[in-house]
């Protein structure tokens, strides 16, 4: 996401203004849900995406009219088979989009690049989209999880309770369209990965495209490098097992062991097992993992327990052993272990 919010930066700076269009809540079978968003361009051309199909053919044709008369609009869109009860989709269910023209100015591009920012730097920050709430525009960036508290909605619609802002994107709507929605710009949990040969580097562009901030490390400098890994939340060139010394590792966090060697891998585990990491998986076949759980039991006193937190082999059993295929093993066992958490 950060890279889309720097492109739409760069777009604006260059003196293109854009139309974005976001998905605020979907119901149902939409094909995306909220949080995605795509930009239109006054070219027609377009980046991000907002699920593909009928609903983004639609939104894209919409978003362009928009752009020409540099309009906004909110809009429920049904996604059911007949004109009467949706767009023509058999899936079903329904997404609200929200359209926002964006022009061309500098206090715009400068807004996109705090966007960028604050998603890269993982800090507890939201972009929140509100209208007739008294914000002094429809998209702001706050790093306030009482934010919302702060507007006049209680004045309009008293009963209606605000929420604290959160992990999860929050939407919320009255019958006069004035509503509110909320973006977390941050991923509650890291994946740090250890080992940044073949298998890192596949790995973490498929992990960051589906919002996975990773920590790269590993300690051979001519490998741990940006150049490498330029999705990257971090990448260190340090000792792997040291690094435990001075890092405060969260039951939110997941750990990636793909060293170089199943001695690596066994000194990085057995440092790992000392944490709450909430994920703990270790690349091999299954010979090896069974020679480095046998070899914790036996010289470093771990317990069944211990090694049964494991994830090993790593991945879900999706067939191939490319360094392409294991990373999409490997972040589909992720997109469960984080849907089992929620």
């Amino acid at each position: 996401m950060a890279q889309f919010y720097d492109r739409v930066a760069a777009k604006l700076a260059a003196g293109q203004a854009l139309e974005l269009v976001l998905v605020l809540q979907s119901y149902g079978s939409a094909p995306r849900g909220a949080g995605a968003v795509m930009a239109v361009q006054t070219s027609g051309e377009t980046f991000g995406t907002v699920g593909g199909g009928l609903v983004e053919f639609r939104a894209q044709k919409l978003a362009a009219e928009l752009l020409r008369s540099q309009a906004s609009r909110l809009e429920q869109v049904f996604l059911g088979p007949t004109e009467q009860q949706g767009i023509g989709m058999s899936c079903g269910g329904d997404v609200v989009l929200y359209y926002a023209y964006i022009p061309a100015e500098t206090i715009w591009a400068d807004f996109f690049l705090r966007l960028n920012q604050a998603s890269q730097s993982q800090r507890r920050a939201w972009l929140v989209v509100s209208e007739g709430l008294g914000s002094p525009q429809a998209l702001q960036l706050t790093e306030d999880p009482d934010y919302l508290r702060s507007l006049s909605l209680t004045k309009a619609t008293p009963n209606v309770s605000l929420p604290q802002l959160g992990r999860r994107p929050v939407f919320w709507q009255d019958k006069q369209e004035t509503f509110y929605y909320a973006l977390p710009l941050f991923e509650k949990g890291l994946v740090y990965i250890f080992g940044a040969g073949h298998v890192a580097q596949a790995l973490v562009p498929v992990l960051e495209s589906c919002f996975f901030p990773c920590v790269v490390l590993d300690n051979r400098a001519e490998f741990a490098t940006r150049e490498r890994f330029p999705q990257a939340y971090r990448v260190l060139n340090q000792d792997m097992p040291g690094f435990f010394d001075d890092q405060v590792i969260t039951a939110d966090d997941y750990i990636i062991i793909v060293t170089r060697g199943h001695r690596d891998d066994e000194k990085v585990l057995n440092r790992a097992l000392d944490t709450p990491a909430g994920y703990i998986g270790m690349i091999g076949s299954a010979n090896k993992v069974s020679a480095v759980f046998t070899d914790l039991i036996r010289s470093h006193e771990r317990s069944y327990a211990d090694v049964r937190r494991v994830h090993s082999p790593i991945g879900l059993p999706l067939g191939g052993n490319t360094p392409e295929e294991i990373a999409v093993s490997i972040t589909a066992e992720l997109l469960r272990e984080r849907d089992q958490r929620s």
